[in-house]
C-alpha cells in the first residue's frame, strides 16, 4: 500500500510539471540549436579565409539546404568607401 501511494503521489508531481519540462526541453533545443550556427558562421568564415582565389565550396546540409560559398578576385570583394563616388573619368 505505501508503495503504491508512492507511485501515485510521484506521477501527481510529474503531471503538475509537464509544462515545465516541455518548457526546458523546448529551451534546450533552442540553446542547441543557436550553438549550431554560431559555429557553423565560425567555420564557414575560417573556410573563406583559407579559400584559394577564384574557388568555390558547395555545403550540403542534412535538411536539404544547399550552400555555396564563393571567393572570387581581389576586385570584386574589396569592400566600398561609404560616400565615395565615382568620378566622370572612372566609369
Amino acid at each position: 500500500m505505501v508503495g503504491w501511494c508512492g507511485i501515485t503521489g510521484i506521477t501527481r508531481i510529474a503531471q503538475c510539471c509537464d509544462g515545465l519540462w516541455r518548457f526546458l526541453i523546448a529551451r534546450a533545443m533552442a540553446r542547441t540549436a543557436v550553438e549550431l550556427e554560431r559555429e557553423r558562421n565560425r567555420a564557414t568564415a575560417e573556410v573563406i579565409r583559407l579559400l584559394p582565389i577564384d574557388c568555390e565550396l558547395l555545403e550540403y546540409e542534412p535538411d536539404g539546404r544547399l550552400r555555396v560559398i564563393r571567393r572570387s578576385g581581389l576586385a570584386t570583394t574589396a569592400p566600398a568607401v561609404p560616400g565615395e563616388t565615382l568620378r566622370e573619368g572612372e566609369r
